[in-house]
């Protein structure tokens, strides 16, 4: 079963490995992960989880796993409540540390963090103009693919995080698309 899920979800390249967050699935696999977890409590429930872990590496992608508590985290849903585009992309660089962030925000791919100036410098990204958003640096969304190809050749993980049209405070919920990891075996 899980492997079936890893097949949806994992695509191989050969300069990249692609991990989808198709959220209607991965709700699937959170529900199959549960069903798991509820069935080990049973047993020598730490070993069972990290056994589990340990087969299925991807899940690493998707959740975070406490096997003392039992507890799973989906790290491809974010809590409610942000109230500027700033939170929402501290948020993500929080979930996915050491990962550059691909935030779209229009038809455009924005970085707000002081910390992102080296990136900025790697993708030759001028400082915007001051903004209602705090954006600091910013590329239009059609140089994506040249942009991600460039940050892959450095040897850096990528996570596109986009739009999904729904609105819940006031400004646009944002949900993570896809990820890249450059490090194929």
């Amino acid at each position: 079963m899980l492997r079936d899920y890893q097949t949806r979800l994992v695509v191989e390249r050969p300069a990249y490995r692609r991990y989808r967050f198709d959220q209607a699935l991965l709700d699937q696999l959170h529900a199959t992960l549960a069903s798991y977890l509820g069935h080990f409590q049973q047993a020598n429930t730490y070993h069972l989880g990290q056994a589990l872990w340990a087969g299925y590496p991807f899940l690493a992608q998707y959740f975070d796993f406490d096997a003392e508590r039992q507890r799973l985290t989906r790290k491809y849903r974010p809590p409610g409540g942000f109230r500027r585009v700033a939170h929402q992309y501290r948020y993500y660089r929080w979930r996915f540390p050491g990962d550059v962030l691909l935030f779209q925000v229009g038809r455009f791919c924005e970085f707000y963090l002081p910390h992102d100036s080296e990136l900025a410098h790697l993708l030759n990204l001028t400082p915007l103009k001051l903004n209602h958003r705090h954006a600091l640096w910013g590329f239009p969304v059609e140089q994506a693919r040249q942009r991600l190809r460039l940050l892959l050749e450095q040897g850096q993980a990528v996570v596109w995080i986009g739009p999904t049209g729904r609105y819940l405070t006031g400004i646009e919920e944002r949900l993570p698309v896809c990820r890249f990891d450059p490090d194929v075996a």
